[in-house]
């Protein structure tokens, strides 16, 4: 018997057992669902987080305030002195760059609304660098001057209307009106728009740099008109220029602190790793959960293929005694077995890939996601689903081409 035969006899035990092979593929479809479904949309995560690293450089230090048990007050915590004092002692850093922030009431004409505000220096363009600047962006001057501009960003138009406005709460403005080179409130002074940065779209959904600010200031004038309260700020962006050298300027970043803040450790280094690393861990955890559910029903489907195959091996014994007794070999009947159950599994393989795309399609469509799902990722699912149809029905198949023609035809 020919390969062209045994699966042409495989597609017809099939067709006569519609119910009984729809239910031993779709163990095989839920599998190979959830691993195509999940593997599109975390391959799109993984993705968009290495570009989102790649953006914000791999030399990248993030130095954070933190809380402390020391109540002597000998630190007065992360201020912008320290960035100004991590820039002198420290010029080949390519940048440093202070962020203090918090949500502030705006207002222009009939528009209003709380927004993010964030105070920066000149150094912040060194970083992320993603717009297109209309008018100008802050300088040393407004620093020195502690002079009341700001520049606003306009977030991309990529992501659907809707969702923009929903998450950016300055697109109304734009809607209405062009508020370059107008006065705007922040709170209750008054701020001219120097400048717009237009986002640039971008393929990433994951920004590791700072994407909660919708207008900034100079962080002097932020701290003397907009924060009278406190002057520590929040981080300190610090760029080595390279992964390798990142490493040894955190430590001398965290030894140069400790210093100015008289042995009180109010703050951390990390370097970008060491700031992806929680993300990292979940990404790894969920891969491995999983892969697990996958596994699990993958090996469900398997027992099912067995147990259809074991029972139709039990139903078709004395077909077997008569295709023995006419010539059959016993690798004539093995074959035939193997490849009906591997037709059945291969078929769950492509239901399951059609509908983990589908459910892949649908996440991108309403959630506004990107999703990656690779031809290597389908053929591997693919093959996966056939190595199981041969691997769970080699038994059976065993079984029956061992049986006895003689006792085969007398079977009832």
């Amino acid at each position: 018997m020919n390969l062209y035969e045994g699966l042409r006899l495989g597609l017809i035990e099939i067709r006569s057992h519609k119910l009984r092979a729809f239910l031993t593929l779709s163990g095989i479809a839920i599998g190979i669902t959830s691993v195509i479904a999940m593997t599109g949309i975390l391959s799109a995560v993984q993705g968009n987080m290495r570009e989102g690293v790649a953006r914000v450089g791999l030399g990248r230090l993030f130095v954070t305030s933190r809380p402390t048990l020391d109540h002597s007050h000998r630190s007065k915590g992360l201020l912008y002195e320290d960035a100004l004092a991590i820039r002198e002692r420290f010029p080949e850093a390519r940048a440093v760059s202070p962020v203090v922030g918090s949500q502030l009431p705006v207002f222009y004409r009939d528009f209003r609304a709380k927004i993010e505000v964030s105070g920066i220096s000149t150094d912040w363009a060194k970083l992320d660098w993603n717009y297109r600047v209309r008018g100008r962006f802050l300088n040393a001057a407004d620093l020195r001057e502690y002079a009341k501009v700001c520049v606003l960003i306009k977030r991309s138009k990529k992501k659907h209307e809707d969702q923009l406005d929903r998450d950016d709460p300055v697109a109304p403005l734009f809607k209405r009106y062009d508020p370059l080179h107008k006065s705007i409130r922040i709170g209750g002074t008054s701020f001219l728009v120097v400048g717009v940065l237009e986002e640039l779209e971008t393929d990433a959904d994951m920004d590791v740099g700072d994407r909660d600010a919708a207008i900034f200031v100079p962080i002097t004038s932020y701290q003397k008109r907009l924060s009278l309260e406190s002057k520590q700020i929040h981080i300190v962006n610090v760029d080595s220029g390279t992964q390798e050298s990142s490493y040894a300027l955190a430590k001398q970043v965290f030894a140069f602190l400790k210093r100015r803040h008289r042995g009180v450790e109010d703050f951390q280094v990390m370097n970008i790793v060491e700031f992806m690393g929680p993300f990292m861990a979940w990404l790894n955890i969920a891969t491995l959960i999983i892969g697990a559910v996958g596994a699990i029903a993958l090996f469900a489907g398997g027992v099912g293929i067995m147990n259809i195959s074991l029972a139709s091996v039990n139903a078709r014994i004395k077909e077997i005694g008569i295709r023995k007794s006419v010539g059959a070999k016993e690798k004539d009947i093995r074959r035939q077995f193997l490849l009906e159950a591997t037709v059945l599994s291969a078929l769950g393989g492509v239901v399951g890939v059609a509908v983990g795309g589908g459910i892949c399609f649908l996440v991108k469509t309403f959630a506004k996601m990107s999703v990656s799902l690779s031809p290597f990722a389908v053929g591997t699912a693919l093959a996966v689903s056939v190595l199981i149809g041969l691997a769970f029905s080699w038994y059976p198949a065993r079984r029956a081409a061992r049986l006895d023609p003689i006792e085969a035809l007398r079977y009832e």
